[in-house]
């Protein structure tokens, strides 16, 4: 991927002062950069992302049959990039639905063999051809992710947005 294409996307995902009031990174900023749902409200700031990762899978020369990751957090950008690429959306649920359908995951069907583009965790029995991270708050993800040989492309780092990193420590010891 050249740097005109991460360039052009960054671009877009920013808006320019010009044009977006909000400023750099539109919906992001350091205090949404950790709620993706609250920075991508707007439809405005969802199809601006939704359009700028798919752009950046298709460069990747990723190809997907599905596209989701755990509810809440991808629910957004899984539709939005099913609307940007007219695909098929899923929506994995920490434990099987009480009612309805009982299912775990919800949307599409997703098996043994399904090609999936996971925008937010880790999901079993499919095939992860590229994992798409809003904001990556910290310089884990890429190298866990690519000893796996598979794409990761975040659209925004901290750097990006001028807040710290989150280190695996400072992770580790909020969890306990």
């Amino acid at each position: 991927m050249g740097a005109r294409s991460v360039n052009g996307r960054q671009e877009r995902i920013r808006g320019s002062s010009a044009e977006d009031p909000r400023g750099p990174y539109r919906g992001l900023c350091p205090a949404t950069s950790s709620d993706g749902k609250k920075a991508l409200a707007e439809w405005t700031d969802l199809s601006t992302a939704s359009v700028a990762i798919t752009e950046a899978v298709e460069e990747a020369g990723i190809e997907f049959d599905a596209v989701g990751g755990p509810t809440m957090g991808a629910d957004a950008l899984a539709v939005g990039i099913t609307a940007a690429n007219h695909s098929r959306w899923f929506f994995i649920c920490k434990q099987p639905k009480g009612h309805g359908t009982g299912r775990r995951i919800e949307g599409v069907p997703v098996g043994s063999g399904t090609r999936v583009l996971l925008v937010d965790d880790v999901v079993t029995g499919a095939t992860i051809v590229g994992v798409v991270a809003l904001v990556d708050r910290g310089d884990s993800a890429g190298p866990r992710i690519a000893v796996h040989d598979i794409a990761y492309l975040p659209m925004a780092t901290y750097a990006d947005l001028g807040i710290d990193p989150v280190r695996p420590e400072k992770v580790a010891a909020i969890a306990t």
